[in-house]
């Protein structure tokens, strides 16, 4: 790739080979898998490690052995946002906070203040475009709508985070997006799994009918007709409109420019499924297959495939599920999904399964083409269920987080033999950009959920904060995983508010060439250990990648 060597060989001519300068070295290059759990501070690992695993249990986050501080300020606002700190990690430069998806500024500001940028490395788009232009598969996932933006951002460069139909477009198609998706210009992502099929189809599409489950039969997997929806639900429909069992929003199609990107997909070599069932018979085939390399593009709901309210009006709208025991661990809340075995929301794949299958398939590709894959992974649903309030949705959502990063250590622990096999070694990077909620844990004896103590102004009554149980407020405390002594130790969760904080941000890695300890030559998070900026995320990926430790920023984003 000519803008690695110019780069490299200037940079090495010049001697600047300190970690704050750029350092190429041949070859030194591997798989990337980049998982975002959104809105998760030091806080919300310790809860989801104590009530899963017990005070003195391990998760997998602890396994992973690097570490750093992480700093998630914006241009012009100290608290990191979803789509602004996304451009950050995908671009390598700070960004206005509030307005920027791919772009620096806000398309929505009077006048709109969005302008194209150039990436850290010189390229004229994000280091997933870059790698996927340069022929390296890559990969999206997200449980909540890949157009969110942890997943989106890497992919589409628009004016703004709502402009959910141009981010499905782009990703799909392409960032120009005038032309099919099978003449894009730029190489799609190999693989993209998660929720928001409403953004894909056009308005006046009609719903699947039952009967059609199966009806058509792409690449040998049987699934729906790609000309009607499936999915039924979709909570962020403004009113109160009810779903087909009373509960919940119903959910319609929302492209008002007539394509059927679903269509297009099929129609550019994708594979496109949109059920569990489906998803199962994708997963299968490729086990039973090992010469299969499919694109595959999976959309498991309309919008999230998580329910993302408090636990209240979750249990007020119906999402119960009562075949499971009120004092399971979960609770028998339907935090995603549909709560109708019958309806093909119904227990849709969740994020460590999407993550196992795209590995798969990213790897497949990447063998055929003899080069490392890039992949973006974010669970969503921390940050949503944190932004709700909503203390076992979050714990549960933690739970999902972690395991995804389990599916990568899995990997890195059984890379050529295993399901994943590749010819390269793994890096798997996790950090957020904020801390959702303020989320806190707070110790109490076995029993309900009561209230924490505030300090009020001089004068003024007492106040107190009310503390989640198992089902929100006032209800049974959560009992963690027993500890070493095999005590259970009790606890509610207080909030510090609904939106996201500063927080305290840890950024943790793991390096399969590393198991050996042998770190010499070799960048590591010890070596931002005084400052890991939200722009090393980007700086960090792009050494793992493409094997060149670019210079740290020295000022705004460059304009393309």
């Amino acid at each position: 790739m000519r803008i690695h060597s110019v780069l490299a060989g200037a940079l090495l001519a010049a001697g600047l080979l300190t970690v704050g300068a750029a350092q190429a070295r041949g070859g030194d290059v591997g798989n990337v898998i980049f998982l975002h759990p959104d809105g998760t501070g030091l806080n919300h690992w310790t809860a989801a490690r104590i009530y899963w695993k017990g005070p003195d249990g391990s998760l997998n986050w602890d396994r992973l052995p690097q570490m750093a501080a992480y700093r998630g300020h914006m241009l012009e606002t100290l608290t990191g946002t979803s789509n602004g700190g996304a451009t950050v990690h995908a671009f390598g430069y700070k960004v206005e906070g509030l307005g920027s998806f791919g772009k620096d500024g806000n398309g929505n500001a009077i006048p709109p203040t969005d302008r194209f940028i150039n990436a850290l490395s010189g390229y004229p788009g994000s280091i997933l475009r870059e790698a996927a232009n340069q022929g390296y598969p890559t990969g999206l996932v997200n449980d909540g709508n890949v157009g969110e933006p942890g997943t989106g951002a890497f992919a589409a460069e628009v004016g703004n985070r709502d402009n959910w139909n141009a981010i499905a477009l782009q990703i799909i198609a392409g960032r120009d997006g005038a032309l099919p998706a099978k003449n894009s210009t730029d190489k799609a992502p190999v693989v993209i799994l998660g929720g928001g099929e409403r953004n894909f189809l056009p308005t006046g599409t009609p719903a699947c009918a039952p009967q059609s489950a199966g009806a058509a039969l792409q690449q040998g997997v049987a699934t729906y007709p790609l000309d009607c929806m499936v999915h039924t639900l979709d909570w962020s429909k403004p009113g109160g409109t009810a779903g087909p069992l009373g509960i919940g929003r119903v959910a319609t199609p929302d492209r008002t420019d007539g394509r059927n990107l679903l269509a297009e997909a099929a129609d550019a070599g994708y594979l496109v499924i949109r059920t569990r069932a489906e998803f199962e018979t994708a997963v299968k085939r490729l086990e039973s297959d090992r010469r299969w390399q499919p694109k595959i593009l999976g959309l498991f709901a309309a919008h999230h495939t998580f329910n993302d309210r408090n636990e209240e009006e979750l249990s007020a709208s119906g999402f119960r599920d009562a075949s499971i025991e009120v004092n399971d661990k979960s609770s028998n809340l339907v935090l995603f999904g549909n709560p109708a075995g019958a309806d093909p929301g119904f227990n849709p794949p969740r994020g460590d399964e999407m993550m196992s299958l795209a590995m798969i398939v990213l790897a497949r590709a990447g063998e055929a083409v003899r080069k490392p894959y890039f992949l973006v992974a974010e669970p969503e649903s921390n940050d949503n269920f944190g932004n709700n309030n909503n203390a076992i949705g979050m714990l549960l959502a933690m739970k999902v987080a972690d395991d995804m990063l389990g599916v990568a250590l899995g990997a890195q622990n059984d890379r050529r033999a295993g399901r994943h096999g590749s010819r390269f070694p793994i890096t798997v990077l996790t950090a957020a950009d904020s801390d959702a909620s303020g989320m806190q844990l707070v110790a109490r004896p076995a029993g309900n959920a009561g209230t924490v103590n505030l300090n009020p102004a001089a004068g003024q009554s007492a106040a107190n904060n009310p503390v989640d149980g198992l089902y929100g407020r006032g209800t049974q405390l959560f009992a963690a995983a027993p500890d070493q002594f095999g005590n259970v130790h009790h606890f509610g969760i207080a909030w510090a508010g609904t939106p996201d904080f500063a927080g305290g941000i840890l950024a943790r890695a793991s390096e399969e060439r590393f198991k050996n300890r042998d770190h010499r030559g070799k960048v590591t998070l010890a070596d931002f250990s005084e400052r890991f900026d939200n722009t090393d995320v980007y700086r960090y990926m792009y050494d793992k990648l493409f094997g060149i430790l670019l210079p740290a920023p020295t000022g705004g984003a460059p304009s393309r």
